[in-house]
C-alpha cells in the first residue's frame, strides 16, 4: 500500500520481497530510533569548514552519527527520513 502511494495516484503494486525487506528495515529503524534517544547512542562530530583561498577555518559543520549496538553504523540517508516521518527528528534536534 505504501509503495503504491509513493508511486503516485492510480497505481498498483504487487508483493515484492525487496519492498517487504525495505518496509521491515524501516520499522526496525523506527523502533531502534526511539531507544537510541533514551540510550544516547548518537555521536556528534564537528567538521571544520575551510576557506580554501587563505586556508583558514571559517566555521564548523555538526555531523550526527548513529552507531547502534543492535544495528551497527546506520547512515544518515537511512535514518533521517524515518526520523522526519515519525516526528522523532524534533527530539533528535534537541
Amino acid at each position: 500500500m505504501y509503495q503504491a502511494k509513493e508511486s503516485g495516484r492510480n497505481t498498483e503494486c504487487f508483493f515484492d520481497a525487496a519492498v517487504n525487506r525495505k518496509a521491515l528495515r524501516k520499522l526496525k529503524l523506527e523502533r531502534h530510533l526511539r531507544s537510541t534517544l533514551e540510550q544516547q547512542e548518537f555521536e556528534l562530530y564537528y567538521q571544520p569548514v575551510y576557506d580554501v583561498s587563505d586556508n583558514r577555518i571559517i566555521g564548523a559543520e555538526a555531523l550526527l552519527r548513529w552507531n547502534s549496538q543492535a544495528l551497527g553504523t546506520v547512515s544518515n540517508e537511512e535514518y533521517i527520513p524515518v526520523a522526519e516521518q515519525t516526528g522523532l527528528i524534533v527530539d533528535i534536534g534537541l
